[in-house]
């Protein structure tokens, strides 16, 4: 009996509660740019400012960027880099998989909306193949020479 009494007062003041918001004056599409002061009315700003567009930062030479597809027929890829660079890749595919970097004791998961994503530092020399650890496809490879 108390249960009901409680749940009947709930249903009363969530009732309450959208009636006071749907009377509540709203904002018009002329006030947009006012933003309520402490005594609870609209200041406007004194001078608008623009912004300047946001420019890109500028890449560095010892960053590489990459994108795989893992879709099947895709051909693979080979990517070329440094001893020092730091290579940001990223491996997109309708497949739920794991991307393996063989030498490099890296694995991604890798799902229809969401790449596999790697970042990692190229500190040695070598060969490095790109593959799908469950169906042991070929993507490329990731080749470090100075």
């Amino acid at each position: 009996m108390m249960g009901r009494r409680l749940l009947l007062l709930v249903a009363v003041l969530m009732g309450l509660t959208a009636l006071a918001a749907s009377i509540a004056p709203r904002q018009t599409a002329t006030d947009d740019t006012a933003t309520p002061g402490r005594s609870g009315t609209a200041v406007r700003p004194s001078a608008t400012r623009e912004l300047a567009p946001a420019q890109p930062a500028p890449k560095e030479e010892n960053e590489i960027e990459e994108t795989l597809s893992a879709a099947k027929g895709a051909s693979p890829v080979r990517i070329r880099a440094r001893p020092g660079q730091t290579l940001r890749l990223d491996v997109q595919g309708k497949l739920f998989d794991e991307v393996v970097l063989d030498g490099l004791d890296q694995v991604e998961a890798i799902a229809p909306e969401a790449p596999a994503h790697f970042e990692l530092y190229m500190d040695q020399p070598g060969r490095f193949e790109i593959k799908l650890l469950g169906t042991g496809r070929r993507l490329g490879e990731i080749l470090v020479r100075e």
